[in-house]
Parts: C-alpha cells; sequence; structure tokens
C-alpha cells in the first residue's frame, strides 16, 4: 500500500507540475511498476478516474511540450514500410499520423495489416506507462496510417477501456 500511495502521490505531482525541471523520467517508471501489479494498477486507475479538469489540462501541457521536441525528428522512420510523419495533441486526444511506403501497400496483405494493426497499437499503448496514463485520464490514442497518395488506408483510437 504504500508503494500505492508514493505513486499516487506523484501523480498528483506530476498532473499539476508541467514545467521544467519535474523528474518524469522516474515518475513514468513507478508507474510502468504499478502497471505490473493488478492491484496496484486498479488503484492506480480508481485515483486518476477522480481527477478534475484541470489534472487533465496540465497532463495535456506536458504532452505538448513533449512532443515539441519530437516535431524537430520528424518524420522519423518507423521500420522499413512505415514513418512516422505528425504528432497532435488535442484536449481530449493525441493523434499520430503514419505514412505507409507504396512498396508495403503493393507486396503485403493490407486486410492482415487492417485486422492486426488494432491489437498491435492497444498494447504499445496500454504498455506504455506514459501512454496508458494519458488514456486513464480521458485522452483517445488516435493512430492513422496513410497511403502515398494521401488516403486513409486505417485509424485506430484506443480509449481508457481497451487498457483497464
Amino acid at each position: 500500500m504504500d508503494k500505492v500511495f508514493i505513486l499516487i502521490t506523484s501523480i498528483l505531482f506530476m498532473s499539476s507540475a508541467h514545467a521544467q525541471g519535474v523528474d518524469s523520467q522516474k515518475f513514468f517508471s513507478q508507474l510502468a511498476a504499478a502497471l505490473n501489479d493488478p492491484a496496484q494498477k486498479s488503484q492506480v486507475v480508481e485515483m486518476l478516474n477522480k481527477f478534475g479538469p484541470e489534472h487533465k489540462r496540465n497532463a495535456e501541457l506536458a504532452m505538448k511540450n513533449e512532443f515539441k521536441q519530437l516535431e524537430s525528428r520528424l518524420p522519423i522512420r518507423i521500420d522499413e514500410y512505415t514513418q512516422l510523419e505528425s504528432v497532435y495533441v488535442f484536449s481530449d486526444a493525441i493523434r499520430y499520423n503514419f505514412r505507409l511506403s507504396q512498396e508495403y501497400l503493393d507486396n503485403f496483405d493490407i486486410s492482415s495489416f487492417k485486422s492486426n494493426v488494432r491489437g498491435f497499437t492497444r498494447n504499445e499503448v496500454c504498455s506504455n506507462p506514459r501512454m496508458f496514463f494519458m488514456v486513464v485520464l480521458d485522452f483517445r490514442i488516435i493512430h492513422f496510417y496513410y497511403a502515398p497518395d494521401n488516403s486513409i488506408v486505417k485509424e485506430v483510437t484506443i480509449t481508457e477501456k481497451d487498457c483497464v
């Protein structure tokens, strides 16, 4: 119970202290440990669900600050067929825009990609302490996958119910 109390105290601190100097690495390491323990995870989710709009706004500002650093490195090649082109933080969502290569679209089973990408995305979001924190604060994590002609190949939305 002491670990959960310390983590909850850290969460309250992080949600209201998005300014410079906050040790977010330590915070998210503690959150990752709690997520691996079902009892602690349940307590953390219950506590996060009680947060008010000011905590969500502070979390949004903190994420915008983190993604500003990422923006300077975009686009980023994820693998030989996928590139992360942009990330946007909104008041209720974080949106990632990915581009699939024409080679991938021409040579691989797109229906298989469409049916499997949701599970992969859910696992990635729900096991990442930063993203888990955001979905429990009622943010949606949205991944758009585009073809080279800008048509949408697949949209995946992950919410709290996907992770808890």
